[in-house]
């Protein structure tokens, strides 16, 4: 919540081979249910390593077996995009 999604300019700018970032992912993926990207809020980061409000793209800080338990208290479309760049609704 610290910054915004990752997108393929980000991982240009870093360096990083070039890719598709949450942005391109997460933008496509709703397309169906008529959600453009003006109508995506902000995602909650839940895999960066963020260190004095710098992002660095590297190993996160969890290890398996820790876990984040959501709630929704309506109905929600949801998506999720992964380190390994999947998307899933």
């Amino acid at each position: 919540m610290l910054l915004r999604m990752c997108s393929s300019w980000m991982y240009q700018a870093a360096g990083v081979v070039p890719q598709d970032g949450c942005l391109e992912l997460l933008t496509g993926a709703p397309k169906p249910y008529g959600i453009v990207k003006g109508n995506i809020p902000d995602p909650l980061n839940v895999h960066y390593d963020v260190r004095n409000g710098m992002l660095l793209i590297d190993e996160p800080v969890s290890r398996p077996g820790d876990y984040i338990e959501l709630s929704a208290e309506m109905d929600c479309l949801v998506a999720l995009s992964g380190p390994d760049d999947a998307v899933s609704l």
